[in-house]
């Protein structure tokens, strides 16, 4: 996602989020991540991995803009071009 709303030019907070911790690139990687609290979660968005096997790296070969959320080490939400999908069981982001 670099080059776009998620690279290092961004705004370093978000508007809805309590506080941001970290905003940019994984030291050991090319991936964007950004770690929030919102209503008193601790999240952390991640930007997908496109030569991984899923339906979102899929996604993200083709061009589109994906970011997986993550809540305690479980996947709750993913963004794919501005869309969100909420997974089930986790009422986390809700």
């Amino acid at each position: 996602m670099s080059g776009d709303k998620y690279s290092s030019n961004a705004p370093r907070s978000l508007s809805w989020a309590q506080s941001v911790t970290r905003f940019g690139k994984l030291q050991r990687a090319i991936f964007d991540r950004v770690d929030f609290v919102f209503d008193g979660n601790k999240i952390r968005g991640l930007e997908q991995n496109p030569q991984t096997n899923s339906r979102w790296a899929k996604l993200a070969r083709a061009g589109k803009k994906v970011m997986q959320f993550l809540n305690e080490g479980h996947y709750v939400a993913n963004v794919v071009d501005g869309k969100v999908t909420m997974y089930g069981g986790r009422s986390v982001m809700q």
